[in-house]
């Protein structure tokens, strides 16, 4: 079985995937302001900062071969396009699909 684990996102035209994987999200971890990423999100609104590392390893997690330049540089494309709400928005379905809360609820009913 293949899990759905990754989101794709149009960026400027191109499809990238995004996926926190568990070692992604350890990444991240050290790159946020909190160290933790349960702190970052119980206590919104994040900062750009710790909401860049985590798009940031979200794309390394989606196999993508970026550098922190290239990684700022889609990012701030993207909040351009759509806004950072949206960004975190996304950043959340990421780690959704990832099962960092639990059970995907439309994972477990296509079981």
């Amino acid at each position: 079985m293949v899990l759905d684990n990754y989101i794709e996102q149009d960026i400027s035209g191109k499809k990238y995937k995004l996926c926190l994987s568990n070692m992604a999200i350890f990444k991240a971890e050290k790159e946020l302001s909190s160290g933790k990423l349960l702190v970052a999100l119980a206590d919104p609104p994040l900062s750009m900062g710790d909401l860049f590392a985590l798009f940031k390893w979200a794309l390394i997690g989606g196999g993508n071969k970026v550098d922190e330049e290239k990684a700022l540089e889609l990012f701030l494309e993207l909040n351009s396009e759509i806004g950072a709400i949206a960004v975190f928005n996304i950043i959340l379905e990421t780690l959704q699909k990832a099962e960092i809360f639990g059970k995907n609820p439309n994972q477990a009913a296509q079981a």
